[in-house]
Formats: structure tokens, C-alpha cells, sequence
């Protein structure tokens, strides 16, 4: 005996009920009361309003491509605008609105999603659709665009795809050296923003640019799912960098697979202020990038949880002044961090503007120069951070090309955990030019090649 289908039965249910209540409401007393089915939006602006109330499109350019919906007749003292999805105005004037449940689909505005037709005037239709605190739909498919794509500078917009291996936007464009998707403007705040399950992709070999550029974002930002490219490789190594978080605060990124050519994800903040702050990163992935994560100044905060970065060409964890000239505050790399296979340095804190800067590194690194061609292939290399404090509690700093961690500034504070092993590097387990007095290593040192520990005065 086959069991009833409750939750078709009850999205049947709940669409019926929106139609009905929008006929009720919009019909505005018209004795309009048949529907009539139409191959697309072209046919639909010719439909005599004073005939019908209800027209059910078969697709949106022809029939069949997958973005046919229902519409019924809307009658208001102040009709809105057509936006040539949700809204159309036809040719006799009467206003027909989409019937949709919750967020605002992009078929809606004739995105084919097949990876072959150009979407891009549809992307950007649909965006501009969305008012404050709404949130936008993007089916699985592969939404193919030629050119820059800006979002809408409205507060608490919500963006969501079916997964980021089912949602796909894929450039195709010209310009090899610019954003792909930017979100916010440097001159106004943005707040309450969530991004969810979409990858970004390009056909193009970029020189420059991010996938993804969020620009002042504020206030509990919340990305989830959200990835630029994938490692295996379906479109190539095509992105310049990955994800540029530029200026923003009280972010969350959550569950992402990063693959790209330069930065996998870049983080800054201000010239004048360390606005860059709180921010989460945690579940994601960075494979085969030029540095996996680059906080490069302004950034009053950053906190890297279950984070694997993978064979990046030359460090895992960069961490300058190179985006912004201004020092970073407060950096916390937890031990469920992984920096693997790095083939210059896993780390490298190159910050010489952030005096007494903290850092708090519990990252396992593993691998420096391991993967050939590679030098100098050291594992943690602090080369300035003036009057810093460090505190080092990896499990494990091993198997290295140079040595497993090295300090070139001797200004700065350096306490190395009893629980951490230096263990298996080519080179020092710990090296540093002169004893500073200001190193308190407590490792376990193990099998390294030139020893344990070593001042060179």
C-alpha cells in the first residue's frame, strides 16, 4: 500500500492557497475569473486583463526552459513596476504577479542555468528585484555570466543556491583582471547579509580580481557553503584569488573549498583603524593556491578553526602589510588548523607594523618544501613582528625541508608549549640568529637534522 505523500500534498496545498488569496486580494472586484496558459512572458503582456485572472506561462523565453510560473491579475491603487520577472506589466496595462514560495528564484527572471546561454541580464534583474530582508533563489544549475556582477547596497539581503556543488555561476567574460561577484561599497555600511550554498567559477584564466569581494559588511555577516571553484579541477585553475573579505566585521565563514591561483582567502581592514575584525573561518578547504589564507593588515581579529590548507606554491599563512599598511591585532590559528605541504614556508609573519602584535598559533604543520620545487621550506618562519608576543602550542611542527620553526625577529616573545614536537625536520627543530632572552621553549625535539635548538651568537 503506497503512503501518502504529506510534505507534495502540503506544498500543493500551501501554492493553491497563495494563488486563492492572491486572486482574492488583487482582483480588486473584476469579473475576471478564468485562467489561460501561454508559452512565455512575451505572450503573457499580450493576455486581455479584463478576460483573465490567472496565466500560467509554460517557460519564460520558449516553453519548456524550465522558468514557466503562475501569475495572477493584481489590482492596486499604486501598481508596481515591471522587473520583467515577478512583476509584469502587460500591454493593456494590468499587472501580473508571480506566484513563488518564499525566496525570489532566479528562473523567475529567465536564467536558463544550462552552462551554455548567457545569464548574466537575468542575474542582475533578479538582483535588483530583492528589497531589504529579502532573500534571493538560485536552483541547482550552471547560471553562465560575461561581466562584473554588483549586489544590490540594500541591508539584510539572504542569497541562496541548492549547494555548491549544484549551484554554479561560471564567467565567461573578457576581462581578466577584476571582481567577479562584489558585495558593499566603501563608502556604506552593509548589515546582515547571508550567503549560502553557491560555488563561483570562471572559463577565463584570470590575472587579477577575487571570485567573491565583500567590501564593508558589518554585523553579523554569515557565509555558509559558499566556494570558488573546486579542486578537481572541472573548469581549471581559473580564479585569480578566492575570497576578499575587505574591510568587514562579525563574519562567518563556514564550509567552503577555496581553489585558485594567488590568495585562496584575503583579509584586510583599514589604513587607520583595525575595522577588519571578528572574523570566523572554519570547515573549509584551500588546495593548491599561491597562500592559502592572507591576512594582510587593518585586521583586529581573526580566529581560524577547522581549516585545511594544502600545497600552496609558496605559504599556507601569510601574515603582512601588503593589502593594507597598517599592522594586525589579534590572531588566533586553532589546533584543528592544518598546513600541510607548503612548499616555501606553512607560515610566515612578515608584519612589521603590528608591534606587540599576539598571535596564537596552534595550527599542525606539516611538510614545508616537501613537495619539490620548493625552498626554503621552513615550517613557522616569524620574520617581523617588533615586541610581538607568540605563543606556539601545535601538536606537531614536523618533517620540513629547513627547520621546523624559526625567528628572525629578536624582538620578539616566543613561548614554544611542552606539548608541541618539533620532530623530523631537515634542518633546526627551533632557530633563531641570537639568544634573545625572550624565548621560553618548552618542545618536545625529536630527529631533527642539524638539532634541537640553535643560536647562532
Amino acid at each position: 500500500m503506497m503512503r501518502p505523500n504529506y510534505r507534495l500534498m502540503g506544498t500543493t496545498l500551501l501554492l493553491l492557497a497563495l494563488v486563492t488569496c492572491l486572486l482574492a486580494a488583487c482582483s480588486g472586484g473584476s469579473n475576471a475569473s478564468e485562467t489561460v496558459s501561454v508559452e512565455n512572458i512575451a505572450a503573457l503582456r499580450r493576455v486581455d486583463g479584463s478576460k483573465y485572472s490567472t496565466v500560467i506561462t509554460a517557460g519564460y523565453h520558449y516553453s519548456g526552459d524550465g522558468c514557466g510560473y503562475t501569475y495572477v491579475k493584481y489590482v492596486s491603487d499604486r501598481t508596481p513596476q515591471d522587473n520583467g520577472g515577478s512583476v509584469i506589466i502587460g500591454d493593456d496595462g494590468t499587472c501580473w504577479k508571480a506566484v513563488y514560495q518564499e525566496a525570489l528564484p532566479l528562473k523567475l527572471f529567465g536564467a536558463i542555468g544550462d552552462g551554455k546561454q548567457d545569464d548574466t541580464a537575468a542575474i542582475r534583474a533578479w538582483l535588483a528585484a530583492l528589497d531589504v530582508g529579502d532573500c534571493g533563489y538560485a536552483a541547482a544549475g550552471t547560471y553562465r555570466f560575461n561581466e562584473t556582477i554588483v549586489f544590490p547596497n540594500k541591508q539584510d539581503i539572504s542569497i541562496r543556491g541548492d549547494g555548491s556543488q549544484q549551484t554554479v555561476f561560471l564567467y565567461d567574460g573578457d576581462n581578466d583582471n577584476c571582481d567577479l561577484f562584489v558585495i558593499g561599497t566603501t563608502d556604506f555600511e552593509l548589515h546582515g547579509w547571508t550567503l549560502e550554498s553557491f560555488n563561483i567559477e570562471s572559463k577565463q584564466t584570470m590575472k587579477g580580481g577575487a571570485a567573491l569581494h565583500l567590501i564593508n559588511l558589518k554585523h553579523t555577516i554569515r557565509l555558509r557553503d559558499v566556494s570558488a571553484s573546486r579542486v578537481d579541477g572541472r573548469n581549471g585553475k581559473k580564479l585569480w584569488n578566492g575570497v576578499y573579505l575587505d574591510n568587514c566585521s562579525l563574519t562567518y565563514y563556514v564550509g567552503f573549498e577555496v581553489f585558485c591561483q594567488n590568495d585562496g582567502i584575503q583579509l584586510s581592514g583599514l589604513k587607520d583603524s583595525d575595522s577588519s575584525a571578528d572574523i570566523l573561518l572554519d570547515q573549509g578547504t584551500i588546495n593548491f593556491s599561491r597562500v592559502g589564507i592572507h591576512c594582510g593588515g587593518g585586521v583586529g581579529g581573526l580566529y581560524v578553526g577547522q581549516v585545511l590548507i594544502y600545497g600552496s606554491n609558496e605559504v599556507g599563512y601569510l601574515q603582512d602589510n601588503a593589502l593594507v599598511e597598517r599592522g594586525n591585532r589579534e590572531i588566533f590559528l586553532s589546533d584543528q588548523c592544518v598546513l600541510d605541504a607548503c612548499h616555501s614556508y606553512c607560515a610566515l609573519i612578515d608584519d612589521a607594523m603590528s608591534i606587540q602584535g599576539t598571535l596564537d598559533f596552534k595550527a599542525f604543520i606539516s611538510g614545508a618544501g616537501w613537495i619539490d620545487p620548493a625552498t626554503p621550506g621552513t615550517g613557522l618562519l616569524i620574520k617581523k613582528l617588533p615586541e610581538g608576543r607568540v605563543s606556539i602550542a601545535s601538536q606537531h611542527i614536523k618533517h620540513c625541508k629547513a627547520n621546523g620553526i624559526e625567528l628572525m625577529d629578536v624582538t620578539t616573545y616566543v613561548r614554544v608549549a611542552s606539548t608541541t614536537y618539533l620532530v623530523g625536520n631537515a634542518g633546526w627543530g627551533f632557530y633563531c640568529p641570537r639568544n634573545t632572552g625572550k624565548i621560553d621553549n618548552q618542545a618536545f625535539m625529536l630527529a631533527n637534522g642539524k638539532g634541537g635548538c640553535s643560536f647562532s651568537e
